[in-house]
């Protein structure tokens, strides 16, 4: 009889743990089904035109004010600057400056040209953010 019940117990268990894994199965694949809709965000009110709504990429070139700066900043300087260029206009430190850069350069904002030791960075006018979404650049 003892050997009944701990057999009544082990298909109680194995049933517990078959519900559970058809439960996570039909949660992933009930995610998985879903298309994902990309998220937008509000303008930065320093950006005085374009689109209202920006794409991630877009809102992380502009989202910070300084970065904004620097972008308008490459945008009145067709031939490029350099960091050292940079710090002495926006009056920011040489790390923060290319910590900017780095930003904006994953997301294709600017483009950088090894002169030797020097890196001249000059603004991707044809970047999705100055055409797609219209981020002004002057």
């Amino acid at each position: 009889m003892i050997f009944f019940t701990d057999f009544n117990v082990v298909t109680v268990v194995c049933d517990i743990i078959l519900i559970i894994v058809y439960i996570i199965i039909h949660r992933y694949l009930s995610m998985q089904s879903k298309d994902p809709v990309e998220k937008t965000y509000k303008r930065p009110s320093w950006v005085k035109s374009g689109e209202e709504e920006l794409c991630p990429e877009c809102f992380k070139a502009v989202g910070d004010h300084s970065r904004y700066k620097l972008i308008c900043l490459l945008g009145r300087a067709p031939e490029g600057l350099n960091v050292s260029e940079m710090t002495k206009n926006l009056e920011l430190t040489q790390p923060t400056v290319t910590h900017h850069l780095n930003i904006l350069k994953e997301v294709n904002a600017v483009t950088v040209l090894s002169e030797g030791r020097n890196r001249v960075y000059k603004i991707n006018r044809k970047a999705h953010c100055f055409e797609d979404c219209q981020i002004p650049f002057k």
